[in-house]
């Protein structure tokens, strides 16, 4: 009788064992999921600071009064984390809702969804002499890494002297945004600028690509592009001169673009097309531009697929420099629109 006893005793222990460890096994997976992947399924984003008035900015002991005298200034902080699988998502910078004066400087952002988020920003803002550094929080299978600095619906902002590094998956991203400056800055990624008007982008060291959809009154002066190639879809007044492209494997692929000038730039080793012109890119005048050793397994180096753009100067009769042009007098543009550079010229643009 004891023994029959003792037997069950140990079979309800066994059972109570394996339950438990049943138990244990699923609160396991369900934390590892929220912490994980949790922010798929609840969407919560977590702000390490967060600002939406005036008053957030004495909440976190920063300086200033908000005036163009006096500005806010966040300076000198070192925010984030470089962990895997983060809980939820997070922001490190958020600023929203607010029309002031602010100054955002001598930082290191490190990891993050968003590093520096700003959502609706009215006033002047200059982000200057930070430093961005990326970190892949979750499996590259998942797509998700940081993002530098990412402006929406915002206004009057100055991007300067900043640092983004290569771990980044995006260093800037700018949506339905306005009178942005972009220059001095060593851009290690990709940037993305969607409906969006007076964008400069000057004197940046850029290695990333650039997508930029819906753009207006658009201008990119004295910048280096390495490996990098530029997308522009939907464009109105765009201006580019003085600019630097090495390497990579296409130069500029504009299509929709609507008056523009790309102006002594060059353009070297690029392994595609130097400048694609194709669907309704119209009124683009190209010239003093240097084109040396693009696209070597083809007759041209750059192609026009469209009508009414002109490649060379119609004042001063002068067109590009094309590293291949030979003893020919004319150089051919490849493409259906049959554009031709009628003054090419004989020696590099300098």
């Amino acid at each position: 009788m004891f023994s029959k006893f003792l037997s069950k005793s140990r079979v309800r222990l066994f059972l109570i064992i394996i339950v438990s460890l049943i138990i244990i096994s699923f609160i396991f997976v369900i934390l590892w999921f929220n912490i994980g992947y949790g922010y798929r399924f609840f969407g919560v984003r977590i702000d390490v600071i967060s600002i939406k008035n005036n008053e957030d900015f004495s909440y976190y002991g920063f300086e200033g009064e908000g005036s163009k005298q006096n500005p806010f200034i966040i300076e000198d902080l070192k925010i984030g984390t470089a962990k895997k699988r983060l809980f939820k998502s997070y922001t490190l910078l958020s600023i929203e809702g607010i029309s002031t004066h602010l100054i955002i400087r001598n930082c290191t952002f490190l990891g993050g969804f968003n590093q520096i988020h700003i959502y609706q920003f009215q006033g002047n803002l200059t982000v200057y002499n930070n430093t961005f550094l990326g970190a892949e929080h979750y499996s590259s299978s998942y797509g998700e890494h940081s993002r530098g600095i990412v402006l929406r619906y915002s206004e009057n902002i100055t991007i300067s002297n900043n640092y983004f590094d290569e771990k980044l998956h995006t260093s800037l991203a700018i949506h339905g945004s306005k009178n942005i400056e972009v220059f001095n800055n060593d851009v290690r990624e990709f940037i993305i600028l969607t409906s969006s008007t007076l964008i400069l982008f000057q004197n940046n060291r850029i290695q990333g690509d650039i997508w930029f959809e819906f753009g207006f009154n658009t201008s990119f002066h004295c910048n280096v592009f390495f490996n990098s190639t530029l997308y522009f879809d939907y464009m109105r007044f765009f201006f580019m001169k003085n600019n630097s492209f090495l390497n990579g494997l296409y130069g500029l692929e504009i299509r929709d673009l609507v008056n523009g000038t790309i102006c002594n730039n060059s353009f070297t080793n690029i392994e595609g097309y130097a400048i694609n012109l194709s669907y309704e890119t119209t009124n683009v005048s190209i010239y003093y531009n240097n084109f040396i050793d693009n696209n070597i397994d083809s007759f041209s180096q750059c192609r026009d697929d469209w009508e009414d753009n002109v490649w060379y100067n119609l004042e001063t009769s002068l067109g590009n420099f094309w590293s291949d042009l030979g003893f020919s007098s004319t150089y051919t543009i490849a493409g259906s629109a049959d554009s031709v550079d009628l003054y090419p010229l004989t020696s590099p643009i300098i």
